[in-house]
């Protein structure tokens, strides 16, 4: 078996001939070996195969469900209502609110913070004390 640099790649790895000609690494070994090896591939991937497609169609009977059950029920109402314990007037308005408030009250004091961080860190710290490194620790860890 000889074996041909391909011409137009510079510093191309020699491939065997077989290769080159079909695309493809043939099996080696026996004949009924080989056919039992590629056997077993196929089931494999149909059993892959079903399995994936069991799944997807599971997830989308499942959206389909939710969707069609939940549809109805988005409206700007359920923004603007507190929750309740009647399920035709319930809202999530506190849990809108709150989010907003965690965020805004989150960027009030982190912002600064992070700002004032990088000032000193390139302005006034040296490298030599330990919660300057620390910092930038911290910093290069986010």
């Amino acid at each position: 078996m000889s074996s041909t640099v391909h011409p137009d790649v510079p510093g191309a790895l020699p491939a065997p001939e077989e290769q080159q000609a079909s695309g493809r690494r043939e099996i080696a070994g026996d004949g009924a070996g080989a056919r039992r090896r590629l056997w077993r591939e196929w089931a494999f991937r149909l059993v892959l195969y079903s399995a994936l497609a069991v799944s997807l169609v599971s997830l989308a009977a499942l959206l389909v469900d939710v969707v069609a059950k939940g549809a109805p029920r988005l409206n700007f109402d359920i923004l603007t209502n507190f929750p309740s314990s009647t399920p035709a007037i319930a809202g999530a308005q506190s849990a809108v609110v709150g989010t907003i408030w965690v965020v805004g009250l989150t960027a009030v004091i982190c912002i600064p913070l992070g700002i004032g961080a990088a000032v000193y860190l390139e302005e006034y710290a040296d490298s030599h004390r330990w919660y300057n490194r620390l910092i930038e620790l911290n910093i290069q860890n986010l």
